[in-house]
């Protein structure tokens, strides 16, 4: 199969910033005034200028630097000084170092390991578009300065700065931040099958300490489900209310009542198979009477051939977020703080609280280990508590009842006797 030629253009500041940013993966053209300079245009908008040549039967690619740090006869230069190098290897017959040797060794940037990162382990995760979304975004929004770094210049320094930068006012955060640049660069560095992953290359993350977490307990109090459920019932955005609806009474999390398919929901069983979950292990929920109306309403009004319960038009199908509107929501049900999650929490809450089991609430909402329905055992002991005392006041309540009884009979049979002689 013949592969495809990359575009040729003559490099101008004007030209290059026109080029459009790709959707995913990356965007590449090379230079018609100068042989193998090349620039790319990754997913996340970052420019980077590179260069490419073939030496002794091997594709050689060197990152010279961003568009933002790098002009193009700067980049014309870089590349034409690597040219005259490989042309005299070449002429020494390909005798001694290699001159790519050792910026091939440092070259990789940050921006090329995430692209290597989602391409090789992201596309493995339980929901690919989902995980591939939320790095991208991440990385765009903290890592900018990043992408266009060489890998082997980004030290524990960095890594705390980002951390740092968040501090313990958004301690949460911060740790997932931690969490992905440690798993990004081990990944790199692993290998499989003898063969290194990307780039063997130390971790700057593998030392940063965590913040610690306090483990979240926030569920919807009685008087806080009455304001919800009235506003609730005032709520215009269809789909803000169905979501709600939805996520309350089935207790599922927020990506998973999103990308939820008919081609998973039951109407004839009241039961919705989620497919993709973050254990990897799917589970069945029951719905609720207030579920399947939501549902039995969407039906009717999806066009055939619908797949989603929540369509949209956007890559993925089905929509992502409703953040504006769910903000907007909870400051007029006097409920600020109140995250979505934590909707999934007050139906595991209730649960416990009503006196299932932990086991039972656990398989409701899908969690793989007893481990994560731990944040429900003090509610379940308080109700378990609260069944004893009912038990002990019923046992008493019953024995003063039965003493009662026993004196009266025992009253009796002294009488019968008395009664018997004055017959």
């Amino acid at each position: 199969m013949k592969r495809k030629q990359a575009q040729k253009i003559n490099f101008t500041k004007r030209a290059l910033e026109a080029l459009p940013v790709p959707r995913d993966g990356r965007l590449t053209v090379f230079d018609t005034q100068t042989l193998g300079l090349g620039f790319t245009v990754f997913a996340s908008g970052v420019k980077t200028f590179f260069h490419r040549r073939f030496a002794n039967g091997r594709a050689e690619r060197t990152t010279l630097g961003s568009f933002e740090d790098l002009s193009i006869p700067q980049a014309r230069g870089q590349a034409a000084n690597a040219n005259a190098k490989v042309a005299q290897w070449k002429l020494n017959g390909f005798q001694g170092p290699s001159p790519f040797a050792k910026t091939a060794r440092t070259g990789a940037t940050f921006g090329e390991l995430l692209e290597a990162y989602i391409k090789g382990q992201v596309s493995q995760a339980n929901d690919p578009a989902d995980a591939e979304r939320n790095l991208r975004w991440m990385a765009k929004k903290y890592f900018g300065a990043w992408t266009a770094r060489r890998i082997d210049s980004i030290t524990i320094e960095d890594a705390l700065a980002v951390r740092n930068k968040l501090g313990e006012k958004h301690k949460y955060q911060a740790n997932r931040l931690v969490e992905m640049v440690k798993a990004v660069f081990s990944w790199s560095a692993g290998s499989k099958d003898g063969k290194v992953n990307f780039w063997p290359v130390d971790n700057p993350a593998r030392n940063v300490e965590l913040y610690d977490e306090e483990k979240r307990e926030r569920f919807l109090q009685p008087h806080e489900l009455v304001a919800f459920n009235d506003e609730l019932k005032k709520e215009s955005h269809r789909d803000l209310r169905d979501f709600l609806t939805l996520a309350l009474a089935t207790g599922a999390r927020k990506s998973n009542v999103l990308a939820m398919r008919w081609a998973d929901i039951s109407f004839e069983r009241a039961n919705w198979n989620i497919t993709v979950t973050k254990s990897g292990k799917p589970y069945d929920v029951s719905l609720t009477p207030a579920a399947l109306q939501v549902l039995r309403r969407r039906r009717e009004e999806t066009p055939d051939g619908g797949a989603f319960v929540f369509p949209s038009h956007g890559k993925s199908g089905h929509v992502i977020e409703l953040k504006k509107q769910w903000d907007k929501f909870r400051k007029r049900a006097g409920i600020p703080d109140v995250r979505v999650h934590d909707l999934r929490r007050t139906k595991g809450s209730y649960m416990a609280i009503s006196g299932v089991s932990l086991q039972q609430i656990g398989a409701v909402l899908g969690h793989r280990s007893l481990g994560s329905t731990e944040i429900y055992a003090r509610l379940h002991q308080e109700s378990l508590r609260e069944a004893v005392e009912t038990g002990d006041a019923a046992m008493l309540r019953m024995t003063k009842q039965a003493r009662k009884r026993m004196k009266l009979a025992a009253r009796k049979q002294k009488l019968l006797p008395l009664k018997a002689s004055r017959a």
